[in-house]
C-alpha cells in the first residue's frame, strides 16, 4: 500500500476510486485527461487506485494526490475486506464532498466503504460501459448510491431505466483536439512516411480500424467490406490497430483465420498495440468504427480530431459525435451494406472526405479536455446531496 500528498484542509476534496492503473480503453482515457489537468479542476482531487500501474506513475510524475490500495480479484475475500477497510478509513480522514467511483466494479469497493465510514459524502459511480442485466451490474446498481454518471446520453438513458437514482450524461474528450494545425500537419508527415512502409498493394485506398480485437468490436464486418469492394475492383486494403483483449484472447486468431479464409492476407494489416495512434490514423484515408452498441467512442473523436473521415455505427454514443451527413457518415449496425456502400462512397470521392475531415476536426472541438472538466464539475454538483446510508 502507498500514498502521498496532503490534505486540502480548505476545500472538501473530490475523491475518486479507480479499479484500474491501465490503459485499457476509453475510461482510462478519460481518467487521463483529468490526472493531467487536476489542479485546473475547481475543487481539489483524490484519487485511489484499486491497482498498480501507468496511472499510478503517472499520477506521481504530476504531483497529483493519490493512494494505492492492492485490492486484487473481488473473489479473495480476506483482500476485498481489507481493501473496504482501508478505503473507508481513507474517507473518514479525508472527509471528501464526493466519491466517485470511476467505473461501476470499483462502486463495489466505495459503496461498502462509504458505508462503513457513515459519510454525508455524494456517493457517485461513472458507468462506462453499455448497462447490462449481469450479476455484477445487477449488484452495482443495489448498493447504496447518490447518482451515477454516463459517458454518453444513450448508456444515461438505459442507466436510468435500470436504476432508482438520478443519471447524468458527461461524455469524455480527446487530447488531440488540443493539438495545433501545425503539430497536426507534423503527424500527418509521419502518417505519410509511415504508410509506404506497410506491406499494403501500391496505389490503394486504406480504411483503418483501431480498437481492442474484440468480436463485439465488428472487426469482422470491416473485413467483410473490404472483401466485397475488393471484389467490385475497388483498390481498397484496411490497417487494423489494436493487441488482444485478456477477456477475449482467441478472438485474434479467429479474426486472422477469417482474413486469410476471403484471401486478405496481404490486404488487410494487423499492427498490434501501438503507443503512437495518431500517426497511424494519419497513415489512412478513412476512418471505421463497426461497434455494436458502443457506449461513447473514443477513437471516432480521435479520428475526427485529426481530420480524418468517420463511418460510426448507430445505435450508441457515435450518434452524439457524429452528425451523419456533415462531419461524417453513420450506418446501422448489421446493415453490411450500408457500410459498404459508405466505404465505397468516401474511398472514391477524394473531396468529400476532404470536407468531411475538416467540418470534423470543427465537431470534435465540443469535447475539448477543458470542456470534460467543466461537464464533469457541473454534474457532481447538480447530483442530490445524501448520505449513501440514507
Amino acid at each position: 500500500m502507498e500514498s502521498t500528498g496532503s490534505r486540502d484542509h480548505h476545500t472538501e476534496p473530490l475523491l475518486i476510486v479507480s479499479p484500474s492503473a491501465t490503459f485499457r480503453g476509453g475510461a482510462d482515457g478519460s481518467l487521463l485527461h483529468l490526472l493531467r489537468r487536476f489542479r485546473q479542476f475547481p475543487q481539489p482531487l483524490i484519487v485511489v487506485f484499486l491497482e498498480s500501474g501507468p496511472l499510478v506513475e503517472e499520477a506521481r510524475s504530476l504531483g497529483l494526490p493519490f493512494h494505492l490500495i492492492e485490492a486484487g480479484r473481488l473473489r479473495e475475500f480476506k483482500r476485498l475486506l481489507f481493501s473496504v477497510t482501508r478505503l473507508s478509513q481513507l474517507i473518514t480522514d479525508l472527509r471528501p464532498s464526493v466519491v466517485l467511483s470511476w467505473q461501476a466494479k470499483a462502486h463495489i469497493y466505495a459503496s461498502a466503504a462509504a458505508t462503513l465510514a457513515r459519510t454525508s459524502a455524494k456517493l457517485v459511480y461513472f458507468q462506462k460501459n453499455t448497462p447490462d442485466r449481469s450479476w455484477l451490474s445487477r449488484l452495482i446498481r443495489v448498493l447504496p448510491a447518490t447518482g451515477a454518471l454516463a459517458c454518453s446520453e444513450y448508456v444515461a438513458t438505459r442507466e436510468r431505466a435500470l436504476t432508482r437514482f438520478p443519471v447524468l450524461a458527461v461524455p469524455s474528450a480527446s487530447e488531440f483536439v488540443e493539438l495545433s494545425q501545425s503539430a497536426i500537419e507534423s503527424l500527418r508527415a509521419e502518417g505519410k512516411k509511415l504508410r509506404v512502409t506497410l506491406p499494403l498493394p501500391e496505389g490503394c485506398k486504406i480504411a483503418i480500424m483501431v480498437g481492442r480485437l474484440q468480436s463485439w468490436k465488428g472487426f469482422h464486418a470491416f473485413v467483410q467490406a473490404i472483401a466485397t469492394l475488393r471484389q467490385e475492383g475497388l483498390n481498397i486494403a484496411g490497417i487494423i490497430v489494436g493487441g488482444s483483449d485478456a477477456h477475449e484472447s482467441n478472438y485474434e486468431p479467429v479474426l486472422r483465420d477469417f482474413i486469410e479464409s476471403l484471401g486478405l492476407t496481404r490486404h488487410i494489416y494487423l499492427a498490434g498495440s501501438q503507443s503512437s495512434v495518431a500517426t497511424w490514423f494519419l497513415a489512412a484515408d478513412l476512418f471505421v468504427h463497426a461497434s455494436r452498441e458502443e457506449p461513447f467512442g473514443q477513437v471516432i473523436l480521435e479520428a475526427m480530431a485529426l481530420g480524418v473521415p468517420v463511418i460510426a455505427c448507430r445505435p450508441g454514443g457515435p450518434e452524439e459525435i457524429v452528425t451523419h451527413g456533415q462531419d461524417g457518415l453513420l450506418y446501422k449496425h448489421g446493415r453490411q451494406n450500408e457500410l459498404v456502400n459508405f466505404m465505397r462512397q468516401l474511398a472514391l470521392d477524394s473531396e468529400l472526405c476532404l470536407r468531411y475531415g475538416q467540418q470534423a476536426q470543427a465537431s470534435a472541438r465540443r469535447f475539448a479536455p477543458r470542456i470534460f472538466l467543466t461537464r464533469l464539475h457541473a454534474a457532481l454538483a447538480e447530483l442530490p446531496g445524501a448520505s449513501p446510508d440514507a
